[in-house]
Parts: structure tokens; sequence; C-alpha cells
């Protein structure tokens, strides 16, 4: 028989996990090594998670930049990305990807938020807005 605060502790586990992370963790960036390693470290306790807990859909989301919230809101990180040509996730579209995730069915433990413009630059593709990345990473 499990002790009581086993018990009660099991009783109360929650059935969502969800973890903001930065792309940097994915993609890294100029001076950020430790910044995306810290983002890395978050993905890969997630997915531990979701490993030991089947029942909990546990989920990390790779977000790039916001544009009107977030640390890309501080003028130089901002002035830094702009002259790099990034373009920046309004808030009502990230809330609508964000629900979107949080009511999904599927069982991905990463998914990843990056710039369609930046899929352009490289491949000379012209999806549309932002682009979604899932997998299950761990």
């Amino acid at each position: 028989m499990q002790p009581p605060a086993k018990r009660v502790s099991a009783s109360l586990a929650p059935v969502l996990h969800h973890r903001a992370i930065s792309v940097s963790g994915r993609f890294g960036g100029l001076g950020q090594a430790d910044y995306a390693l810290a983002n890395e470290l978050l993905v890969r306790v997630t997915c531990a998670l979701a490993a030991e807990r089947p029942s909990v859909r546990a989920l990390a989301i790779d977000w790039g930049a916001w544009g009107e919230v977030g640390m890309a809101m501080r003028k130089d990180t901002r002035q830094h990305l702009e002259r790099r040509g990034r373009t920046f996730m309004s808030v009502a579209e990230g809330c609508r990807h964000l629900l979107r995730e949080l009511g999904a069915s599927t069982r991905e433990r990463t998914v990843t938020y990056f710039e369609a413009a930046a899929v352009t630059r490289l491949t000379g593709a012209t999806p549309s807005s932002f682009l979604v990345h899932e997998d299950s990473r761990g």
C-alpha cells in the first residue's frame, strides 16, 4: 500500500504540463550558448516527464520572438533582431497558436514556431505566417 502522501500527490497529478521555450534552444544564436543550453534542458525535462507519466500531456513550445511582449521588446534586442531580418509574432497570433496547441489531441512533446520569412531566405519557398514543426524529441 502506498503512503498517504504518495496517494494524495498521485491524485493531484496534472494532466497538462506546458513550458514556453525559446527557439534559441533549437537553433542557437550569436552569444547565446548558455541561453540555448538552458532552453534545451527545459525541453529535455519536459520530455522526461512525458516518458515517466504518459497520462500527462507534457509539451514544450519553442517560440520565436513575439512583437509586443517578452525579451524582444528590449530596445537593443529588437534592433539586433531587426538588423538580422527577423520578424515578430503578434500576441494575437501567438495566443491563437498556444490555444490550438493546448487543445490538440496529438502527443508531440515539442512544437517549434519559427518565422516563415526565415524559411524563405534559406530555401526560396514562400510559406505564409509562422510555421510549426512538431516532434517527439527526447
